[in-house]
């Protein structure tokens, strides 16, 4: 179900929607690609992590993730694919509407799934 139009940003996601705010890279070594790989480097040892850096990072996923729901949702709902064509990618899209003109369901989660590649 898509968000009413007062209730979306202008990519069409539930407003609420802020990004994390990074300092400037030109005069801070803290940066959201360093702590993402601090953080894979920590995980890779088993170490367990966590606080806002962790929240920070793991944000861009999370935004993903709902901005391909609302894609899709978008797309199904009004047949306009443009959207998703533009988020998820042409080929995702073509195999999404053969699944639904087949009757064989919707692909839950398929573009957060590809998004994560």
């Amino acid at each position: 179900m898509l968000p009413d139009p007062d209730e979306r940003d202008a990519e069409g996601v539930y407003t609420g929607w802020y990004p994390p705010h990074w300092p400037d890279p030109r005069t801070c070594t803290c940066t959201c690609l360093g702590v993402a790989r601090a953080l894979r480097l920590a995980r890779a040892h088993g170490l367990c992590v966590g606080g806002r850096a962790v929240r920070a990072v793991e944000w861009y996923g999370a935004y993903a993730a709902e901005r391909a729901a609302v894609a899709r949702a978008r797309g199904r709902e009004t047949g306009e694919w443009g959207d998703a064509r533009r988020v998820l990618g042409r080929r995702v899209v073509e195999l999404l509407v053969e699944e639904e003109r087949a009757g064989r369901g919707w692909l839950e989660g398929f573009g957060g799934a590809l998004l994560r590649c």
